[in-house]
């Protein structure tokens, strides 16, 4: 397994992200997610989108800001018996966010 396998079969999305961006603050992942939802709201307020299809999106946006730190705090452990532990008991919830903030035409690379 190389380096990058390692770090992109991370379960936090922070650690998979500052793998390739590690000068960067965490904060980014937050910030390009709050992006996204006001690009939405903007193309609603545009009537370029319907406004439950944004509200929609916009919900799972917020599920995935609420989950992020859950998990990133199991994935930060220093332990790795405490750290497979911790993301053992999250195991069958990350597989279902991973499942419910994908979406069509976006591949992922499913946390392992």
């Amino acid at each position: 397994m190389t380096d990058l396998d390692a770090c992109t079969g991370r379960a936090s999305l922070i650690n998979r992200i500052n793998y390739e961006t590690r000068w960067l603050r965490r904060d980014l992942v937050y910030i390009g997610f709050k992006a996204v939802r006001r690009l939405m709201e903007a193309k609603a307020e545009m009537c370029a989108l319907p406004t439950g299809a944004v509200n929609n999106y916009n919900r799972k946006i917020d599920d995935a800001l609420d989950w992020i730190p859950c998990v990133h705090a199991a994935d930060c452990l220093e332990n790795a018996t405490d750290r497979k532990r911790a993301l053992g008991e999250l195991g069958d919830e990350i597989l279902r966010c991973n499942q419910r903030f994908s979406f069509p035409g976006v591949p992922t690379r499913p946390f392992r």
